[in-house]
């Protein structure tokens, strides 16, 4: 006997359910939030109070700042040109539509038995520490090699160094 629907079981992996997860997890308010922490009684009521007048404040101020966003994006789009542009809410959620890959059980296998290889520790060598004096040096030995050459003149328009002396 088939079970109704098991195909639809049988295609939900943990990427689906991570999704899923995720899904829930955004649409859990700050409001949600402070009513399971009202809900536990332990916190003293005047705190209660408070907490629901800042969850509140904190979701009008951002709902704000996405509609001034919006605007904003908009106004950019039409000076720009650009005929779909993205809205406030989706720049803000970007990271929700990422897709992770999964590795697969042969790679964590290797990986777990390559552990089990002595560690060898980049050696990183530290970077020499330069005289303000020796650094003037080589500067001015870069703009006079930038003199030398033919199309430096260009470059050295924007640049201004204090002669050393």
């Amino acid at each position: 006997m088939k079970a109704i629907g098991s195909s639809e079981l049988n295609s939900f992996n943990i990427l689906h359910a991570i999704n899923a997860i995720s899904d829930a997890w955004n649409n859990v308010t700050h409001e949600t939030i402070a009513n399971c922490w009202i809900k536990t009684g332990i916190l003293p009521q005047y705190q209660v109070v408070e907490m629901n007048q800042a969850c509140q404040q904190v979701q009008v101020k951002l709902e704000r700042k996405c509609e001034e966003l919006s605007g904003l994006i908009t106004n950019l789009a039409k000076k720009n040109e650009i005929n779909d542009p993205m809205d406030a809410n989706e720049f803000i959620n970007i990271d929700a539509k990422i897709i992770f890959k999964i590795p697969f059980d042969t790679n964590i296998i290797c990986a777990v038995e390559n552990k089990n290889e002595p560690f060898q520790e980049e050696i990183i060598e530290p970077v020499p520490k330069i005289a303000d004096n020796d650094a003037l040096k080589a500067i001015n030995l870069i703009e006079t090699y930038l003199l030398q050459q033919s199309m430096s003149s260009m470059l050295l328009i924007m640049i201004e160094i204090p002669s050393i002396g």
